[in-house]
């Protein structure tokens, strides 16, 4: 489903959150991390839980906790691949988007 050559962008809040749980063994998580086997690495261990939705009407998923949604995987994808991935945790950022949770 990813592309050879796609590209996770990250926001601050998400790369920060990432790093506070590194102690408990959360993988590193920078800006902009480029290849499939790169981004497969970052979401290891990282994506569970997260569900499919419709973020703004387009394909993503959500991770939500306690019924709030926490982080928006956003996936651009051209023929069958996932290009990009915008993986957005910043509150503000969140509340402007229209998370729909398919299922």
């Amino acid at each position: 489903m990813l592309d050879p050559d796609v590209v996770l962008r990250a926001d601050e809040t998400a790369v920060q959150t990432a790093a506070a749980n590194q102690a408990r063994g959360a993988p590193s998580l920078s800006k902009e991390i480029h290849g499939a086997r790169a981004v497969f690495e970052a979401f290891k261990g990282r994506a569970r839980g997260a569900v499919p939705a419709l973020i703004d009407g387009a394909p993503g998923a959500v991770w939500a906790q306690r019924g709030q949604t926490r982080a928006v995987f956003a996936f651009t994808i051209e023929g069958e691949k996932v290009v990009e991935i915008d993986l957005l945790m910043d509150p503000v950022d969140l509340g402007q988007l229209e998370v729909a949770l398919e299922g």
